[in-house]
């Protein structure tokens, strides 16, 4: 009779039950016989017949247990198969399968939950993983799916699982996502967070809400007044530097962006920009029409009372008349998890400033 060929499996919890599938090409099968021993000390653990025409054998669940009794799991084993005809002949012994048991890992997200509202357009995702007999995480990767869980992104695997976390992106206002991550062991153990469901719905202060509502009683419709104004800039060095192809990078000494078209100082106005990674201390946003100058500068200090350092942003506006000062509210350091969104704005020639973690309140 011809040999059967005991076909891979992924690793799995000894608690659970486990169908070993196999190819054969014989006379029709009618039983199989596996066994199955301990890979190290070459010991039988399990060995059943089951009386089947599928090409399978299907291990119960709590077969492969210790000497202690507790569940087989953090061990090596190997597995061969014998199939019998209706005539009681045995085939030859498969060659032997090589697998491992681990007790199921913990994969989750640990800040995202299900029906959780994201406050803005990217959120950084943070994930914990675990693993009784320390089978360690090979890779992982990002799925994000639409309202009607088709995909819409995935972010390919990821390999730095020292570091389990990822950015995502795009995300619009007034929409319902799902999120999912999944990823394998070394030695071949799938995980999965399961998919969980989110929306999101954008937070930006009221202070500087730049849209307006007036109802038309009369017309039976809103009329819809904005005066957001997208300004396109021009970067030294040209082209600019860029960080994960989104953030400009103005780390190097000597780079930056200007923008000369599109506002006026000597009017009202709001400025909102949205900056990581930024210097203690040093001038982030400058306004300059050479007869009225604006100094934003990024500052940090421990303030009376506090126990850790805040930062804060520090406005200078000055001309040859008038030398003004203005400071926003601060943020303490340890909440500073993300990318910052900041606001300026101009009105009645008194400025005032906010400064936000992305997806938080001010503090």
């Amino acid at each position: 009779m011809a040999q059967p060929i005991l076909l891979n499996i992924d690793p799995f919890d000894a608690q659970n039950s486990c169908t070993f599938a196999f190819l054969y090409e014989g006379n029709q099968a009618v039983k199989n016989t596996l066994t199955i021993r301990n890979n190290e000390t070459n010991e039988t653990v399990y060995s059943a017949t089951q009386q089947t025409m599928r090409l399978e054998h299907v291990l119960p669940a709590n077969t492969l247990k210790k000497e202690d009794g507790t569940p087989g799991n953090g061990l090596c084993y190997n597995a061969a198969l014998t199939v019998y005809d209706a005539l009681d002949q045995a085939s030859e012994s498969s060659q032997q399968l090589i697998f491992y048991c681990f007790t199921e890992p913990s994969f989750s997200f640990s800040n995202l939950e299900e029906s959780q509202v994201i406050q803005s357009s990217s959120f950084n995702l943070a994930l914990q993983y675990s693993q009784l007999e320390n089978e360690p995480l090979n890779a992982f990767q990002i799925h994000l799916y639409d309202y009607n869980k088709v995909e819409i992104f995935h972010s390919g695997p990821i390999y730095d699982t020292e570091n389990l976390s990822y950015t995502v992106s795009g995300l619009n206002d007034g929409t319902v996502y799902f999120l999912q991550a999944t990823g394998i062991t070394v030695k071949g153990m799938p995980v999965d967070t399961g998919i969980i469901g989110f929306s999101v719905k954008y937070k930006i202060p009221a202070l500087y809400s730049m849209v307006e509502l007036e109802n038309e009683p009369l017309q039976g419709s809103i009329r819809i007044t904005s005066n957001i104004v997208i300004l396109e800039g021009t970067a030294t060095p040209d082209p600019p530097a860029y960080l994960d192809g989104t953030w400009v990078d103005l780390t190097t000494a000597g780079s930056s962006v200007t923008f000369s078209k599109g506002f006026n100082l000597q009017s009202d106005f709001t400025i909102q920009f949205i900056a990581q990674q930024l210097v203690d201390y040093s001038p982030i946003l400058i306004l300059d029409n050479g007869r009225q100058k604006v100094e934003i500068t990024y500052m940090r200090g421990k303030f009376e009372g506090d126990s850790e350092d805040s930062v804060y942003l520090y406005l200078r506006a000055y001309n040859a008349l008038t030398n003004y000062v203005a400071i926003s509210n601060r943020l303490k350091v340890s909440t500073l998890t993300g990318p910052l969104f900041g606001w300026v704005q101009r009105s009645k020639n008194l400025f005032s400033l906010k400064l936000q973690v992305m997806g938080g309140d001010p503090s």
